[in-house]
């Protein structure tokens, strides 16, 4: 597979999002938001160059007809009203093309449930940490952590997505 090392470079990152997201919210770091908002926005860019380099990974594979280039899987994150569909269709047409024992019909694999854990998981915590955001004030701290627990179970079934896809096609790169 042609960019391997950046890409494992990638999962363990992701891998370490997630362990520090965790280790804020155990140890009380969830009022600290710099701990929180530095973990977001390293695991979301991490998550976006993993996304464009396994989707040109796969067409190095020779895997053909991904509806998504390898920089739209970037770039719909930042398209107003798509951004709440197309990121989770482009994910998920990584999860199929990355089937090791499919190359021509990959788009027969059944999506992984886990796939709409994750979206769903994710749109669920970016609302609340904005509502909690706005409404510091007003809101009990129990909401507070309960939107900081959406967002480190979002960050965990991210780092397992990514670490599951990356396996998938690196089996299906030694096939």
């Amino acid at each position: 597979m042609g960019n391997s090392r950046g890409l494992t470079i990638a999962v363990v990152v992701a891998a370490c999002s997630c362990v520090i997201s965790i280790a804020a919210m155990v140890v009380g770091a969830a009022d600290d938001e710099t701990l929180l908002t530095g973990s977001a926005v390293a695991g979301f860019v991490l998550l976006l160059f993993w996304m464009r380099s396994m989707n040109r990974a796969l067409r190095g594979l020779g895997v053909r007809g991904l509806r998504y280039s390898p920089w739209g899987t970037v770039l719909w994150w930042f398209v107003p009203v798509a951004s709440l569909f197309a990121p989770y269709r482009a994910m998920s047409e990584l999860w199929q093309a990355s089937n090791p024992r499919l190359f021509r019909h990959w788009r027969r694999t059944d999506r992984s449930p886990v796939l709409s854990w994750w979206w769903g998981l994710y749109l669920a915590s970016a609302i609340s940490l904005v509502f909690v955001d706005r409404f510091q004030e007003a809101i009990e701290s129990t909401f507070a952590l309960v939107a900081v627990f959406l967002f480190v179970t979002s960050e965990c079934l991210t780092a397992w997505l990514v670490w599951t896809i990356h396996r998938r096609a690196f089996e299906k790169a030694t096939r």
